[in-house]
């Protein structure tokens, strides 16, 4: 059909009115084309650039809802991933811990015992040193004068000895003929008995200038240097054997059943060093604030270990016939406890459950759950009930305590 410009042709009478009134009236040239297009000689451009627009709105628009419906539709499809652990009756390890701190089964601390000028130090704090080493020496120069002159002393004394005998008509050189008791009226005498006890004294100062490890250890709190004095009675430095340590701790009267002696116990340090021992002395006393004392025995067989050593003490009872779960599989619901336990190999299902006792893995479970059941272990923060779950790795109960 062929178009025409005639208004009447191409939308009659009625319409030729309005035409014929618009026509004389002054109207926007954009919006004179949308109302009578036949006027316009660019008309179809025109149609083409106005409808571009509203196309590409309308086409975007079509592509949001398509994405948001296709998201919504793989949320929907997708299932979270968990991991799951059959219920089974195991041996349960209750705990009993406290904090304790290491004491050296052997130190000592060191003095010279005699005053003096510090000559030599042969050592530093934490070296290791072996039985009979020497640690530092004092000059020596009067001690060793003192012992020539109790020598001397002595040799007098013999002299004089000599002296009484032969007065008194023995021969000094058969002292086996001279009666016992006028040979020790004799030596009070002479003064051969003193002269004997000034001379073992200045050479037992004269050794003690030389300052030797007792046994084997490390060394600690050195804090003279060289040319320092120091006293007689002032400690030069602290022994320690390190090859092994006492764990001293303390429990609650009310925990003595769970201790024994040679009972193992696990020793942490503060760096997270683990150390296997076994107790060797509970005091049988309780002290004003109800507590006993433990003494326990481990190896420093990586030489870590030091005196005063703070760690934490666990000591473990095994108690048989239990059903467990690893503490991540419990989680809390109005302030309530609860297992997801997986049913139809995909739908997760809430159980409220009861605890009993715990430890640092793991819960005991009084009630709510049955032997046989598959427990989730993962991803269980928010699930729901019958939510559905896909499972990742099954994981058989291991034959172990726990």
């Amino acid at each position: 059909m062929l178009l025409t410009n005639d208004p009447v042709e191409r939308f009659g009478n009625k319409q030729r009115n309005k035409y014929i009134y618009l026509s004389k009236t002054k109207t926007n040239p954009m919006l004179e084309t949308l109302l009578f297009p036949w006027k316009s000689p660019i008309t179809h451009k025109t149609f083409v650039l106005l409808f571009i627009p509203f196309l590409f709105l309308v086409s975007c628009r079509s592509g949001d809802e398509n994405r948001q419906e296709q998201a919504n539709r793989q949320g929907m499809e997708e299932k979270n991933k968990v991991d799951t652990l059959v219920l089974r009756e195991k041996t349960f390890s209750r705990e009993l811990t406290g904090n304790g701190k290491l004491a050296a089964v052997q130190k000592a601390k060191l003095r010279f015992g005699v005053s003096g000028e510090l000559k030599k130090i042969g050592v530093q704090n934490g070296q290791q040193v072996q039985e009979g080493q020497m640690l530092a020496k004092l000059k020596d120069f009067s001690y060793r004068n003192a012992l020539k002159e109790a020598r001397t002393r002595l040799n007098k004394a013999k002299v004089s000895l000599q002296d009484v005998l032969i007065g008194q008509g023995y021969n000094p050189e058969d002292t086996a003929s001279v009666p016992d008791n006028f040979m020790e009226i004799a030596k009070i005498k002479s003064g051969v008995e003193d002269a004997r006890t000034k001379l073992a004294k200045a050479r037992h100062q004269l050794k003690m200038t030389s300052l030797s490890a007792p046994f084997p250890g490390v060394v600690a709190n050195i804090e003279k240097k060289e040319f320092d004095k120091i006293d007689a009675s002032e400690n030069f430095c602290l022994l320690i054997n390190n090859n092994r340590y006492h764990v001293v701790f303390k429990v609650l009267e009310s925990e003595l059943d769970e201790l024994a002696l040679h009972k193992t116990f696990m020793a942490k340090t503060m760096t997270g060093d683990s150390y296997k021992g076994r107790i060797t002395h509970i005091n049988p006393v309780v002290d004003e604030n109800g507590l006993v004392t433990v003494r326990g025995l481990i190896d420093n067989k990586r030489g870590q270990l030091v005196e005063g050593m703070n760690v934490k003490v666990t000591v473990r009872t095994k108690i048989p016939g239990k059903l467990i779960i690893p503490k991540r599989a419990l989680v809390l619901r109005q302030n309530k406890e609860v297992v997801f336990t997986l049913k139809h190999d995909s739908i997760a299902i809430w159980n409220y459950v009861t605890t009993g006792e715990e430890n640092s893995k793991y819960y005991t479970i009084k009630e709510g759950l049955d032997r046989g059941d598959t427990v989730i272990v993962s991803n269980n923060i928010n699930l729901a009930h019958e939510s559905i779950v896909e499972v990742e790795s099954p994981q058989q109960p291991k034959q172990t305590t726990r």
